[in-house]
């Protein structure tokens, strides 16, 4: 099944190889690592926001995050949101707990009491099939492994905008042959049928298991065709996801570290989502 309903390609600051629907536009030069992602629009303005940045050479950043508010008041702090991402994350040696202190702050400033940003921002690196990240409540993005094993890239602070102070630390993950990321927002795995039961992680990784070994454009076109078929009605939320496989040599895999090492600034933070 094909995605008909109108569909917008993720935030590309600079737009990437294997975005669905791309073909026209730059890619990036990963040897190791191809990646496409997709937002479909819900019946509201839209609050899931979803990037690929170019830091360097062999360096892409991934984004994909959720504005709480809704309407109006959710675009202009989606809007603030993503200027201040763009504008910071610009080279693969910032600390990224830095440079997400920093958009708290922004973000804490700008946003009223009672809302607030889930984020995930992670750096990857193509020399060392590495990624590094921060995961501000969001819903933990799954990493598939050949073997069916999987790691649960879990949140490392809270989300953005609830209280003045963010304390995140950073985690890393080594991503090894056939590896596949997942990235997605919440209209994705809580879509319902028509009795109410959500589509879930679970599917959605059963979706990508059974279409492993294909390009990344159309494990998320026939991951989000697996959502529409599943769905009742129309829907109320936007579905964003990100698909990233590793072409790697194969090698050990490392399991996924989250040192201990916290960094307290006055920035907002975002709030816990846990394992679906």
């Amino acid at each position: 099944m094909t995605i008909t309903r109108t569909a917008t390609r993720i935030d590309p600051a600079t737009p990437r190889r294997n975005a669905t629907s791309s073909s026209d536009v730059p890619q990036a030069l990963l040897a190791n690592l191809e990646y496409a992602g997709l937002s479909v629009p819900g019946r509201r303005v839209g609050s899931d926001y979803c990037a690929f940045l170019d830091l360097a050479p062999g360096h892409l950043a991934f984004v994909i995050g959720d504005v709480s508010a809704n309407g109006i008041r959710g675009a202009r702090l989606l809007a603030n949101l993503r200027a201040i991402l763009h504008s910071q994350l610009r080279s693969p040696t910032q600390d990224l707990r830095q440079v997400l202190q920093s958009a708290h702050r922004l973000f804490y400033e700008n946003a009223a009491s009672i809302h607030y940003a889930t984020l995930f921002v992670g750096h990857y690196d193509d020399f060392h099939n590495t990624l590094s990240y921060v995961n501000c409540g969001h819903h933990p993005p799954l990493l598939l492994h050949e073997d069916a094993d999987e790691d649960w890239l879990d949140a490392t602070a809270p989300p953005l905008g609830l209280s003045a102070r963010l304390d995140c630390s950073m985690a890393d993950v080594r991503l090894a042959e056939g590896d596949v990321l997942v990235m997605y927002t919440d209209g994705v795995i809580e879509t319902e049928n028509s009795d109410g039961e959500e589509f879930g992680v679970e599917r959605l990784a059963e979706v990508l298991r059974s279409h492993a070994g294909v390009p990344a454009s159309l494990l998320v076109n026939r991951a989000l065709s697996a959502v529409e078929r599943f769905r009742a009605g129309e829907p109320s939320d936007d579905m964003s996801l990100i698909v990233a496989a590793s072409r790697t040599a194969p090698r050990s895999r490392a399991r996924v570290s989250r040192p201990a090492r916290l960094c307290d600034s006055t920035a907002r933070t975002h709030p816990l989502a846990g394992r679906p």
